[in-house]
């Protein structure tokens, strides 16, 4: 960290203006840091606090804190490692004798320091590896004890959840180096900086995604080789700050910051040849950066402004950008400044994924131009500016920097305007006190407020943040100022030899004073229970949840152990850490509340929030404590029952001897109703589960009170019990035993849940009219679909009663919750909602879809709803034609399927956050208007693929599809206009899509399979996207392909917020161009391919899993499309429909799909979810209920209509859950079933 490296002598004050500021009270903020970064709750403290919260920023988002290698870790001399060159600066007597040989012994204590960092909440931990620790002589050999010691500290890092961004050189080059060839001023240290590279990413690359390559190296270069305050120490009269030995001033900046660019530019194209594709990392370089202002409105002061933005950034940046240095410099500096060969800017621009920055001020600045007259200038003279701190620059005294105008949006907005919104880093943010002054920081906890508030503001002024580090984690050796100073949260007290680290109040709120605080939930006084009833996932329909604190929880469930962190941190007091508990954490897990509101997009995180924070609670993890296969092959099934009993007692036993007001004693009346996914979830109060368990071991509680009675009886009792079988008469098992959970054998796992983002959703879907049956009763009338099935296309089979999830739908939502699914895909039925299609609002279907979506979200399950899966009702089509008619779809509100519409976002939207118009639209149009095969069964020879008694099927196809257009830019504007501001949902549009590959290598069929991909896909795409259809259909198609008047095509451009895919397998194309002479055409004609299914080995009537196309569909829609928000609504197996519930087949194709799906989001792909095909085996609607695509099979011959889960339901319940899975894995049912 370097407090004031770029200034030699200090600079005058100037009074330029002055600014009021306000100040803040420490206390209330301490409580809102306490609340904010322990379990993110939003709390409202009297008298007010600020209002920024770790949930207003991305769940990507990083927050850390850092260190460098040098001045934290010590043990300079130990273990293998060589002098840097600020080893040699230091010894040389500039600090009055202070060094780092010792410092914080990070050295050796990196495992408290990280424990620490999991307690503080971090997220991330900037570091950096010492090279010469590494390779001690700056190239050759490795050392083994410098490699195993950052390997265990980066493995520490991740074993706490803590992400390791890492600097491979914090101005700490190997004084081997400088010696032997003047380090950087040498182009020779490029190749040792890249050798040196090349072993970091080997070595550490594959648990590390962060890189930066050198730090500050702006201020690296002005401090050391043009005024000399830091190491190498060179300069030249009369420009140095301290006695140089050797140095050119004039020169030697330039010559090392070219240098500097061309080994970082080597070490990015080094990473990106050869580790990109396997580790998907990133590289950038860090640097620092003043916010400046002008002294005066004057044009000179304004203009120096942005030669401060050329000199300080853009020195660096502008190469990595654009591949040469600013034209200021250039002019200013003249022949001084190396210049670019060819090839060199070539290597140069580009080479950055992310621009860090250490920024901690605002300085003023005051054009100084004449001193370009000068004969001899260094770096500060060619700037022609004067940097000043003014009154409302400079602290009250020289150890604090000032809060009244952080300075990072500005700076932000700069680079975003500058740069072209590059992704960034604030690396080194924070506050400067006297080293032993106080741990009571407060000047500390305001300054960081003020500035995490500015970069929130940044972000939602759209630049382009990903994470904020605080300097520094500890009180370190500063570069500039030694021990003099401190930046941490941690104190580290130098005269002790175990150098005891004591947390300030910016750590963790030490001042904490509860009788100074009230804490309010909204405006009402959260009161403090002595024990509380956990329902589950509870939807209240009142309340705003954004200020809801059980809310909080949900979103933070990453910090679920910060909880324990404190009240188990030795280090604090107990009377804190009571006022803790009573302050924060009672209020927060004790909460009475009957509902826990929940934003929908978090439904997920607070799930696991819950499960977390009662295991903590319990001090109890419900899970089996033995592999599956062992039990079966060593005492069978039947004894699981008693091994899980033992292991439950064990910790019962534990817990009963605690004291009767401990808080897992209270636990024991805990009821965890609503809980899902997996074992370990009784229905009942703990303590009856924990007695039931004792009675069938004779055990009774006051036994519990002795430990070697305890353990004697457990010992002599439990095997008894394995001899009963289940007709004793004793009270049955638990049932979480008795789960039906399929067991695996095998626990290597390739693919998890947790390789995708936590914000990626899993899901499974349904339609309406495939699973809801009920058709005609509570006022529901037909739709299309019930005419067409009707008529007897499939042989007299319809969905009238099908899965009946009219009525069964809480018994299949428990399903949804027990198999782990985070998101249902489901629409609702217009002709059930709004029977006529317009008018009035059918009261028993709206009551019907508010329960199922209640339902569903109380389960912690997105809902993703479809507002029309090709059931439009059958009395709009009689009255106008349905989708041939323009009455459909104008984008008054009183008009049809936007009337509708509105209905659903008015009654569903306080709810549900992702909405789709239509399904399928591309095949709904063909099928429905071209070949006839779905309803409303138009065509007309000799296109007809089944008689039809009406249609065109060379212009219907093209009307209906523009005419869906219209109609679903409509509802996105309606839904923007209306409801977006306060529901914050997102509305798309569905197709189906195949991967279509050319037939042959052979030029035609290459084209054409462009052209199926214009044909299906830019069909609808093209529009949303860039306002027309693709060329090539107005090209075929010619006048019958309707043209978007100026006033629709600026409507349709744009109405997407993501588009969702149905996607089953690749298909080869083989080009028919000769089709395009018919002087009859339809749609497939025009588009002049043929598809060919190749079978891929599979078994007949079921897809290929052999080639999965999902990551050549969605790098398609990335590289033609700019890369939209996608969902895979549909991906699933077709299978006979009573083949077998051992559907292996089903389970190879979700792995090969799955697999494929996360290839994509590493490659870029902007995927947001995915969701199997199907959750019931339904009414198909190509095939009736001759083929299933469900994970659960439906007994139709049963009047109960049973629901039977396939060993596919299992394994994707296995996959949501965390185990993971490979191909090889071999699937067994449970013996029950």
């Amino acid at each position: 960290m370097w407090s004031d490296p770029l200034q030699s002598p200090p600079r005058k004050l100037q009074k330029c203006r002055r600014r009021s500021s306000s100040g803040i009270s420490s206390r209330q903020y301490c409580l809102f840091l306490l609340l904010q970064r322990r379990l993110n709750l939003p709390v409202i403290v009297l008298s007010g606090a600020g209002d920024v919260r770790r949930s207003d920023f991305p769940d990507t988002f990083v927050f850390g804190a850092g260190s460098s290698a040098y001045q934290v870790e010590g043990a300079a001399f130990e273990d293998g490692r060589m002098p840097s060159i600020w080893d040699t600066f230091a010894h040389a007597g500039i600090y009055g004798g202070a060094n780092a040989d010792v410092s914080c012994d990070a050295y050796h204590k990196y495992k408290e320091d990280v424990k620490l960092m999991a307690g503080m909440g971090l997220e991330g931990y900037r570091f950096s590896i010492s090279w010469s620790r590494l390779i001690p002589n700056g190239r050759g050999s490795i050392n083994p004890k410098g490699l195993q010691y950052y390997n265990n500290l980066i493995n520490e890092l991740l074993r706490h959840g803590i992400q390791p961004h890492i600097m491979l050189c914090h101005s700490d080059i190997p004084q081997t180096l400088q010696d032997e060839y003047g380090g950087w001023m040498s182009r020779k240290i490029i190749d040792d900086f890249t050798a040196y590279a090349d072993v970091c990413f080997k070595e550490f690359g594959d648990r590390v995604l962060y890189w930066t390559t050198l730090n500050e190296v702006n201020v690296f270069t002005i401090g050391g080789y043009d005024n000399g305050i830091t190491p190498p120490n060179h300069c030249s009269p009369p420009f140095g700050a301290k006695s140089c030995s050797i140095g050119n001033s004039t020169t030697e900046p330039y010559i090392v910051a070219h240098n500097i660019l061309l080994a970082h530019s080597a070490a990015v194209r080094l990473y990106r040849r050869k580790y990109k594709l396997t580790q998907h990392g990133f590289v950038g370089l860090n640097l620092f950066a003043y916010r400046p202002l002008p002294c005066t409105n004057e044009t000179a002061d304004i203009n120096a402004v942005q030669r401060v933005y050329d000199f300080y950034v853009g020195w660096f940046a502008n190469p990595l950008i654009f591949g040469d240095y600013p034209d200021v410099m250039k002019r200013n500096v003249g022949s001084r400044l190396p210049e670019f060969t060819r090839e060199e800017s070539m290597q140069v621009k580009g080479a950055i994924d992310f621009i860090a920055l250490n920024h901690y001020q605002t300085i003023h600045v005051k054009d100084s131009s004449s001193s370009l007259e000068r004969k001899i200038r260094d770096y500060n003279i060619d700037g022609a500016f004067e940097l000043i701190y003014t009154e409302e620059d400079s602290p009250p005294d020289r150890f604090e920097y000032p809060v009244t105008q952080p300075g990072l949006g500005d700076i932000l907005e700069y680079l975003k305007q500058a740069y072209g919104n590059i992704p960034i880093y604030i690396h080194e943010n924070g506050q400067m006190t006297r080293r032993n002054a106080t741990l009571t920081d407060t000047r500390r906890v305001e300054y960081l407020q003020a500035y995490i508030g500015t970069v929130l503001d940044a972000m939602r002024n759209g630049s382009n943040v990903k994470g904020y580090f605080v300097w520094s984690f500890l009180d370190c050796f500063e570069l500039l100022d030694a021990y003099g100073s401190g930046f941490g949260f941690y104190y580290v007290d130098l005269d002790d030899k175990e150098l005891t680290r004591y947390p300030k109040l910016s750590s963790h709120c030490d001042a904490l004073d509860e009788t100074d605080v009230e804490v309010r939930l909204a405006t009402q006084i959260i009161p403090k229970k002595e024990s509380f009833k956990y329902l589950g996932f509870v939807i209240q329909g009142s309340g705003d949840i954004d200020d809801d604190v059980t809310h909080r929880i949900g979103v933070a469930w990453r910090k679920w152990r910060l909880a324990s962190g404190v009240l188990c941190d030795k280090k604090i007091p107990p009377k804190l850490k009571g006022k803790f508990y009573r302050v924060v954490v009672r209020p927060a897990l004790l909460y009475g509340a009957e509902c826990w509101p929940v934003k929908n997009s978090h439904v997920h995180k607070m799930h696991v929030a819950e499960m977390r924070m009662l295991g903590w609670m319990c001090g109890h993890t419900r899970s089996d404590k033995i592999r599956n296969e062992v039990i079966r092959e060593k005492v069978g099934v039947a004894s699981v029952v008693d091994k899980l009993r033992e292991a439950r007692l064990r910790w019962f036993g534990h817990v009963k001897r605690r004291c009767a007001n401990a808080l897992v004693r209270r636990c024991e009346g805990l009821v965890i109703e609503g809980t899902r996914r997996g074992r370990g979830r009784p229905k009942k109060y703990w303590g009856e589960v924990i007695r039931q368990d004792l009675a069938q071991l004779h055990i009774t509680e006051d036994m519990t009170l002795d430990r070697k009675e305890w353990r004697s009886r457990i010992k002599v009792e439990a095997p008894l019990t394995q001899k009963k079988d289940d007709n004793s008469g004793e009270p049955p098992a638990p049932t979480y035993i008795h789960g039906g959970d399929a067991c695996f054998s095998g626990s290597s796992f390739g693919i998890r849940r947790t390789d995708f983002p936590d914000t990626f959703v899993f899901g499974s879907g349904s339609s309406a009219y495939q699973v809801e049956g009920a058709a005609s009763e509570d006022g529901r009338t037909p739709s299309i679909w019930d005419t067409f099935a009707d008529a007897g296309g499939y042989g007299g089979a319809t969905a009238e009663v099908s899965c009946d999830a009219y009525h069964k739908y809480k018994e299949d939502v428990k399903l949804m919750a027990d198999t782990g699914l985070e998101g249902y895909r489901f629409s609702i039925s217009w002709s059930r909602l709004i029977p006529n299609g317009r008018g009035s609002v059918n009261p028993k279907g709206l009551q019907y879809y508010n329960n199922l979506i209640d339902e569903i979200v109380c389960h912690g399950i997105q809902p993703h709803v479809t507002l029309c899966h090709s059931d439009l009702p059958q009395v709009l089509e009689n009255e106008y034609g349905g989708w041939m008619s323009r009455k459909i779809m104008c984008d008054a509100e009183d008009d049809d399927f936007t009337a509708y519409a509105d209905v659903c976002f008015k009654e569903f939207g306080d709810r549900v956050l992702h909405w789709t118009t239509l399904n399928e639209v591309n095949v709904f149009t063909l099928g429905g208007y071209d070949n006839g095969i779905s309803p409303p069964n138009h065509c007309s020879p000799p296109f007809g693929m089944r008689p039809c008694p009406i249609g065109n099927s060379s212009t219907e196809p093209y009307i209906a599809g523009h005419n869906l257009l219209l109609a679903h830019s409509a509802v996105v504007r309606l839904y923007r206009r209306k409801y977006k501001s306060t529901q914050h949902g997102f509305v798309g549009l569905n197709l189906f899509a195949f991967w279509s590959l050319p037939y042959t290598n052979k030029t035609a069929d290459v084209i054409a399979a462009q052209r199926a991909n214009d044909f299906y896909l830019g069909w609808f795409v093209n529009p949303l996207i860039f306002g027309d259809y693709p060329d090539i259909m107005k090209k075929n198609a010619g006048s019958r392909l309707p043209k978007f008047t100026r006033r629709e095509s600026k409507q349709v451009k744009g109405a997407i917020d993501f588009i969702a895919l149905n996607h089953y397998m690749t298909v080869r194309v083989k080009d028919s161009s000769s089709s395009l002479e018919n002087d009859i055409r339809d749609f497939t004609a025009d588009s002049a391919f043929e598809f060919i299914l190749k079978n891929g080995g599979t078994l007949p009537g079921q897809y290929s899993a052999t080639e999965p196309g999902l990551q050549g569909v969605l790098e398609y829609f990335k590289q033609a499309y700019g890369n939209p928000p996608m969902y895979i609504h549909e991906n699933g197996q077709m299978t006979p429909r009573n083949a077998t519930l051992n559907d292996t087949t089903r389970i190879e194709y979700l792995q090969a799909y799955i697999g494929n799906l996360l290839d994509a989001v590493r490659n870029g792909s902007n995927v947001k979810g995915y969701f199997t095909w199907s959750f019931l085996d339904c009414f198909e609607l190509f095939n009736a209920y001759e083929s299933a695509f469900g994970l659960y099979y439906v007994d139709l011959n049963d009047k109960e209509l049973t629901r039977y889960p396939k060993v596919s339901a299992h394994w994707y319940s296995n996959f949501l859950k965390g185990k993971g899975y490979k191909h090889s894995d071999k699937l067994l049912l449970h013996s029950s079933q």
